[in-house]
C-alpha cells in the first residue's frame, strides 16, 4: 500500500517538488500527516487477499493469501499466510513493530521448500515482497516521524475526491534506517481531505533510477473502517512500465478475536489452525 506502521497493508511515498514554505504549512502538513497515522483501523484485522503479479507483456500470476494484524499496547503483529498456488503455499511473513519511534522490526520469513524461518534483516526490508512489486516495508509499513514533509499542492483530484498532495524526504537523521528499510530517497502522497486515507502515492527509490507508482481503488467503510477494493503497485524507470502487482481485498473482517499465537514464528510453521 504510504502505509504508515499502523496501516496493515497501507501505502504511501514521493517525488521532487517546489515546496510551499512557512511555519503555517509546516504546522499543517504535521497534523495532515498525525491524522494519516491516527486514523482508526481496528485493534484487530483479518483480511482474505489475492495478489495479481503481472510483468510488462502482460503475463499474471496470482496468488491468495491471509492477512492477521493484532495491535497491543506496545507493539502491532502482523501475520501472512499464502495459501495457493501450490508452489509457493505454506509461505508465511511475520513481523512485530514496537511503539516508539526509530524503534526496530522484526520480521520472519517461512519458506516451506527448505522447511526454515530466517529473519528479515533490517538492510532487507526494502526487497521485493515475494516476487511483487511491493517490499517487505511497504507490506508493513512506514514510521512517519522519520520524514521531513511539505505541502505541494492543497487541492487536487483524485477519483473524484480532493486531496492534498504532500511530498517527503528522510531526516538526516534517519536517512540510513529510512534507506535499509524502505529503498525510497523520497516521496509524494495523495491523501484525501474527507478520510485521511492515501490514495494514491509515487515513490522515487534511491538505486536504479525506478519510481514506483501507487493506487487505491473504492475505499469504502467494512465495520466503521476504510478499506480499499485493491492496492497496486506499478514499477517504472523512465515512464515505462516494468511491472506491476494487484492485492485485492476479497473480504475483510476488523475487531473480533484473534489468537496470541498466530503472531508468533511457530505460527509460520503450523499454519492457521
Amino acid at each position: 500500500m504510504v502505509l504508515t506502521r499502523r496501516d496493515a497493508l497501507r501505502l504511501g511515498l514521493g517525488m521532487s517538488f517546489v515546496p510551499l514554505a512557512g511555519p503555517v504549512f509546516a504546522q499543517d502538513v504535521n497534523t495532515i500527516m498525525r491524522r494519516v497515522d491516527e486514523r482508526p483501523e481496528g485493534d484487530t484485522a483479518e483480511l482474505r487477499l489475492t495478489m495479481i503479479l503481472e510483468d510488462r507483456r502482460g503475463n499474471r500470476r496470482e496468488r491468495r493469501l491471509r492477512s492477521f494484524r493484532k495491535t497491543y499496547a506496545d507493539r502491532e503483529s502482523l501475520t501472512l499466510f499464502v495459501e495457493s498456488p501450490q508452489e509457493v503455499a505454506g509461505t508465511a511473513f511475520l513481523s512485530i513493530n514496537p511503539e516508539g519511534v526509530g524503534s526496530a522490526i522484526d520480521a520472519w520469513l517461512y519458506l516451506p521448500a527448505m522447511n526454515r524461518t530466517r529473519r528479515v534483516a533490517q538492510s532487507n526490508q526494502s526487497d521485493n515482497f515475494m516476487g511483487s512489486d511491493f517490499t517487505y516495508s511497504d507490506i508493513i509499513g512506514l514510521e512517519i516521524w522519520d520524514w521531513n514533509y511539505e505541502i505541494e499542492s492543497m487541492s487536487a483530484d483524485v477519483g473524484g475526491h480532493d486531496c492534498w498532495v504532500i511530498t517527503s524526504t528522510p531526516k538526516p537523521e534517519a536517512a540510513s534506517r529510512v534507506d535499509d528499510e524502505t529503498g525510497y530517497s523520497a516521496r509524494r502522497i495523495w491523501v484525501r481531505k474527507d478520510n485521511y486515507f492515501v490514495v494514491r502515492g509515487e515513490f522515487t527509490e534511491r538505486t536504479g533510477g525506478t519510481v514506483k507508482l501507487m493506487l487505491t481503488n473504492n475505499v469504502r467503510r467494512i465495520g466503521g473502517i476504510w478499506t480499499p477494493d485493491a492496492i497496486t503497485m506499478a514499477t517504472t524507470r523512465g515512464g515505462n512500465l516494468l511491472s506491476r502487482s494487484t492485492i485485492r481485498f476479497d473480504d475483510a473482517r476488523y475487531d473480533h478475536a484473534l489468537a496470541d499465537n498466530l503472531f508468533t514464528p511457530d505460527a509460520l510453521v503450523r499454519g492457521i489452525r
